[in-house]
This record gives structure tokens, C-alpha cells and sequence, in this order.
């Protein structure tokens, strides 16, 4: 599923980002916590973004559809980037 594919298909969310290793800095606590807690819960990917997007920092991050994930990426002040898969997700069959 890409960026422009349908975002209110039911989607089943798993495997959330541990909090820890891959980017250069922590998975901000915020985010991981909303991905535990949307761990294993079908929904739209539209909920899931905007659960993410209410935590996130908007002025230098946005939440964004990966393949198969939701991604974070995060351009600190120094302009370095940052870029965690918070959650994979996968179509829920109806």
C-alpha cells in the first residue's frame, strides 16, 4: 500500500517499534506508547495516523505510510534526519 492508496481500508496493525536501536536517537516515548497500545487493534490506517499525528512533534516531524508501515521522520534543528517504522500493518480481510 502506498501514500496514495485508500486510507480508510481496515488494516490489522503489528510488530510496533521497540523504543530502541536502528535511527541515531530513542523512538520518542510519546509514539511508542501509541504504538503499544494500537499493537495487535484493527482499524483504518486513517485512526492510526491521526493517533500517532495527536503525539507527534509537527513542527519538524510527520507521520507518514511506508510499505506495509507507518514511518516517523524526524528532521532535528541540525537538519539531521530520523526515520523509525512505528507500526506494520497489514489488510484485514473482510
Amino acid at each position: 500500500m502506498t501514500e496514495y492508496e485508500n486510507r480508510t481500508q481496515n488494516v490489522r496493525l503489528y510488530d510496533p517499534h521497540p523504543g530502541i536501536g536502528g535511527a541515531a536517537s530513542p523512538l520518542p516515548k510519546p509514539l511508542r506508547d501509541v504504538a503499544q497500545e494500537l499493537d495487535g487493534q484493527n482499524t483504518t490506517l486513517e485512526k492510526a495516523i491521526e493517533s500517532f499525528t495527536e503525539v507527534a512533534d509537527q513542527k519538524y516531524g510527520t507521520v507518514k505510510l511506508g510499505e506495509n508501515c507507518i514511518l516517523y521522520l524526524l528532521e532535528h534543528p541540525s537538519k539531521a534526519l530520523s526515520c523509525w517504522r512505528l507500526l506494520r500493518y497489514e489488510p484485514v480481510k473482510e
